[in-house]
């Protein structure tokens, strides 16, 4: 129980700290340490649901979170950077590095019928079997509060207005967006 409340501590705090940031990289690399914290959880309340929704985090983790760091590596090899406050507006400049991050943040936002949804709700789940309701209740605020950062990443680079600053812009090579396009619809198939 206590590695159980460790891990839900670390998916709160990790989630809170990730909404603070303003690199793609970092907020990516704390709302990883969040996504672990879940995966703790479910690997320390150890019935057979929670160990499978823990396996099942971390293959659903390691498609969206491959595919979103791809997308920032896209950007960064586009416009030389990864900062959110002086990128915006690259929805149509990028538009397939846009769906994949779309497909990807829906999925770590866990929302259905993508594979993030089904793996928390399992998780959630096997908490509730196994009485821990307050520890859902915290994962519970952590998922809802992953919605801010998802957001963030989503509207700093590619929702707001194109500045003529960034009018060379020009979506990935192909050998960059086939993988991350591929990545983030396997969250798809897996949730269904």
């Amino acid at each position: 129980n206590v590695i159980a409340w460790l891990g839900g501590f670390t998916a709160a705090a990790a989630t809170l700290w990730a909404i603070t940031q303003d690199d793609g990289k970092k907020l990516l690399a704390w709302s990883s340490v969040g996504q672990m914290g879940y995966i703790i959880v479910g690997v320390a309340i150890g019935t057979p649901l929670a160990m499978l929704a823990a396996m099942f985090l971390v293959i659903v983790h390691a498609m969206f979170k491959g595919s979103l760091f791809m997308v920032v590596g896209a950007i960064e090899k586009q416009t030389g950077t990864t900062n959110f406050t002086e990128i915006n507006g690259l929805i149509r400049k990028m538009p397939w590095t846009f769906i994949s991050a779309l497909i990807s943040i829906i999925a770590l936002a866990g929302i259905p019928p993508l594979a993030g949804f089904v793996s928390k709700w399992m998780l959630y789940e096997a908490l509730i079997q196994n009485n821990n309701y307050i520890l859902v209740i915290l994962l519970f605020f952590a998922s809802t509060a992953g919605f801010l950062y998802c957001y963030k990443f989503l509207h700093g680079y590619f929702l707001g207005q194109e500045e003529p600053e960034w009018a060379h812009v020009k979506e990935a090579p192909a050998a960059m967006v086939i993988p991350m396009v591929l990545l983030a619809m396997g969250t798809f198939v897996l949730g269904t």
